[in-house]
């Protein structure tokens, strides 16, 4: 997924929120925040081996992923699982959440759940879903995706 970078930036300040300097320096020099979302169907999830494959695509990788989301869709919340992938993928100084959304929960929900990861997408003690009370203001353009350059 690529959004606009120098929004979502904005958006933080107004906020209030900061990410750290590396991740600003990326998004500042193009523009684009490119993200990763890996969509598990449940909690079970093979945690070591996706942050491996994920750490080769960051090393690698053509698609300049700066950071990651994982969207489980199951009814624990809590899934020790999307702890566990944040812990593993953070502590090898990538950037990632988790969250869960149910397609149940319909699109709005999805949204808000978004943008609470990505305006603490840099901090490993926020690893996880947000309350949507607690989300700041993003409008839908910001969420537009950026031609390919």
């Amino acid at each position: 997924m690529r959004v606009d970078g120098r929004r979502v930036l904005e958006t933080l300040k107004a906020n209030g929120k900061e990410w750290c300097p590396e991740l600003v320096r990326r998004v500042e020099d193009d523009g684009i925040l490119r993200t990763a979302v890996i969509v598990r169907p449940g909690p079970d999830l093979h945690v070591i081996r996706l942050v491996e494959h994920l750490e080769r695509e960051v090393a690698l990788g053509a698609a300049e992923i700066d950071c990651f989301l994982l969207v489980q869709n199951c009814k624990d919340s809590e899934s020790e699982s999307r702890w566990a992938f944040c812990e593993e993928v953070n502590g090898r100084g990538m950037h990632a959440k988790s969250m869960v959304w149910r397609p149940a929960s319909g699109s709005k929900e999805l949204e808000n759940a978004f943008l609470n990861a990505i305006m603490t997408i840099c901090d490993p003690s926020h690893c996880g879903f947000s309350s949507p009370a607690n989300r700041p203001v993003l409008s839908q353009a910001s969420l537009e995706s950026v031609p390919a350059r």
